[in-house]
């Protein structure tokens, strides 16, 4: 192969517009060459990386396959039992005063205060939201109108 033709393959193979008849030929040409310009050495050394990592093969042994699954296994059970045990040694007991929500940092014990607090949030989101929607009524007398002008013949 030419000068020319590789240096015009590699600009086209390193922008990524190639063909992959076009590689094929590039990876022949580095492979089996011997005597290649200066300026091509890259190439080179890069086609010929490219051929020993594919010829490269991973394997374990069933062996260390089914050490590990009973290791992941057993640290698995392992963690689950620290977590059941850690939250039962841990977490507060507090059966007689339960909290319902917090208010300003200062934690709510009585069910009809949370309960009035949930009204008046929910209260506030309704009309914010009612607030929001009055001008797509607006927005849609403006699409009606539109289409009856549309629709007009003059």
């Amino acid at each position: 192969m030419d000068y020319n033709k590789i240096k015009i393959l590699l600009d086209k193979y390193m922008d990524g517009e190639s063909s992959l008849t076009e590689e094929q030929q590039l990876k022949a040409y580095f492979q089996e060459a011997e005597n290649i310009p200066q300026e091509f050495v890259y190439a080179k050394t890069m086609f010929t990386q490219f051929k020993q990592e594919k010829e490269v093969s991973y394997s374990t042994p069933q062996k260390d396959k089914s050490k590990k699954r009973f290791l992941l296994k057993t640290s698995g059970i392992a963690a689950s039992i620290a977590l059941v045990v850690g939250i039962a040694l841990f977490h507060p007991n507090n059966n007689d005063q339960a909290i319902y929500g917090y208010i300003n940092g200062k934690p709510i014990t009585d069910k009809s205060i949370a309960i009035d607090e949930i009204q008046s949030a929910l209260n506030m989101v309704s009309q914010n939201y009612n607030r929001g929607t009055k001008e797509l009524n607006q927005l849609s007398k403006f699409y009606k109108t539109t289409e009856k002008v549309m629709n007009c013949k003059w």
